[in-house]
């Protein structure tokens, strides 16, 4: 087979290296005339390099925070070290056995190879390598797994491929005696961005599965340019996200995205497991409620933006609302629920919990914790559960509904307060506590139509340690 057979198969289907081309496609490149920009223009079956809406590589934003995929498992073994500079990149050929799970779906590893500098980039930011580990499932889908690669260290793992690097383009040489192992080629920390993409290379086929590693391993300098000085500039630059989902760091209150493992989810929610001021908490009997004197509430009617946010239903707030604490400003921001309630009276738990977010200019965050007991229609709230959307997606208004933050508080305002955080990822402390003594009261029909939707998401109470109240 030659050179640029191997080329057009693997770069075009990103499969095993069987069967014929149908037909010999057009050279590509990284540059000029037959560069990225060119693609399309080069072969007929290279038109979705232009046209498509699921092109890869992408720039991840700072707001996606990656997290552990559910159901990811690597189940690679040791395989010869089969190896070919393609001209486009050196690939390594990995043996049959080695496989990857993901999304109730099992893939075969057939190739890995290099890519310089980084094709995705994490908030503009770049890497020197990127390693793509290629996978096929026995439906023919694929999925790669990405790993960034930046100086550091000697990557003992990799030591092998680099000391074989093939110079030139040719024929794949099989290196007598020599192993690689794809399982020491990824970091301790499997934190990733996943999302729907395409290769990276003409075709630009779609439908690619991506998983890509946010923690990167490293190489010696001398490692990286034993690479770069073949291919200095082999790397697609990041296209359009368009209107794709980029899943990172998800949770949940069950089973292994619960709240015992959500500090073990995503770089930064390590608070969650070993904050000293966490929420929600057991109030205890011997802690007297108080009704504050350096506390104003200033609520007014808005329109009604209502969401589902995979998490609880959420009711957006417009500027203009506000609680004063000491002279100090909180904007109300947002109001949600939690089934049961998250905080605790003395053991005693409330069918719903109502939070309602303030944030200073500066992002300083208060809350209100008002409890919810079954008793008369809440008719503050009626519109609210009137219009709960069933399933997740973007916040909507409600024409001609409005919801009034005033009348969903209790008459008196006699309340616990105490330092405490978020009771969601990434359980931010320094957030100021203000648990309601008397609860409201909503329909069994209302309380209903929430837990429909969320049998439960509320957090255990965390400990109190040495925290007081104020």
């Amino acid at each position: 087979m030659s050179a640029k057979y191997w080329s057009t198969l693997i770069f075009a289907t990103s499969v095993a290296c069987a069967g014929t081309p149908k037909h010999e496609t057009a050279h590509w490149s990284y540059e000029g005339a037959t560069g990225p920009a060119h693609w399309a223009e080069l072969d007929q079956s290279f038109r979705t390099c232009e046209s498509g809406a699921e092109q890869t590589p992408i720039d991840f934003p700072s707001g996606v925070t990656p997290g552990l995929v559910p159901g990811l498992r690597f189940e690679y073994r040791p395989s010869s070290l089969t190896i070919v500079n393609n001209g486009h990149t050196v690939q390594a050929n990995y043996d049959p056995g080695s496989r990857l799970e993901l999304g109730g779906e099992t893939y075969e590893l057939v190739q890995l190879h290099f890519h310089a500098h980084s094709e995705h980039s994490v908030a503009g930011k770049t890497y020197p390598l990127e390693l793509h580990l290629v996978h096929r499932s026995a439906q023919d889908k694929l999925a790669v797994v990405a790993v960034f690669i930046e100086q550091g260290g000697e990557n003992a793992a990799l030591a092998s491929l680099f000391a074989h690097l093939p110079k030139t383009e040719g024929e794949p040489t099989s290196v007598k005696r020599v192993a690689i192992d794809a399982s020491k080629f990824l970091p301790e920390q499997r934190w990733a961005y996943r999302y729907r993409g395409s290769l990276t290379t003409p075709p630009c086929t779609e439908g690619v599965e991506w998983t890509v590693l946010s923690v990167p391993v490293t190489a010696l300098s001398a490692q990286i340019q034993a690479f770069t000085a073949l291919y200095p500039n082999d790397y697609r630059p990041t296209q359009p996200q368009h209107d794709r989902t980029i899943t990172g760091a998800h949770f949940g209150y069950e089973g292994e995205q619960g709240p015992e493992h959500w500090g073990e989810e995503a770089p930064g929610w390590g608070l969650c497991s070993a904050g000293k001021q966490q929420s929600p908490i057991d109030v205890p009997l011997s802690a007297k409620p108080t009704v504050p004197a350096d506390l104003q509430v200033r609520y007014k009617p808005a329109p009604l933006s209502i969401v589902n946010n995979g998490h609880t239903v959420e009711v957006e707030y417009p500027t203009g609302s506000e609680i004063e604490i000491a002279g100090t400003k909180y904007a109300l921001a947002q109001f949600h629920f939690h089934a049961h309630s998250e905080h605790t009276i003395a053991g005693k738990s409330y069918p719903l919990e109502l939070h309602l977010v303030h944030r200073t200019a500066d992002n300083a965050l208060a809350v209100l914790g008002v409890m919810i007991e079954e008793g008369a229609e809440n008719a503050a709230l009626a519109p609210v559960f009137q219009n709960m959307p069933a399933s997740v997606g973007p916040a909507r208004e409600v024409s001609g509904a409005t919801i009034d933050a005033a009348k969903l508080l209790p008459a008196t305002l006699s309340m616990w307060r105490y330092d405490g955080s978020l009771t969601t990822p990434p359980c931010s402390e320094h957030v100021k506590w203000h648990v309601l003594a008397t609860p409201i009261q909503a329909s069994h029909a209302q309380i209903e139509r929430f837990t429909q939707l969320y049998r439960t998401d509320a957090r255990p109470v965390q400990p109190l340690g040495e925290r007081s109240f104020y």
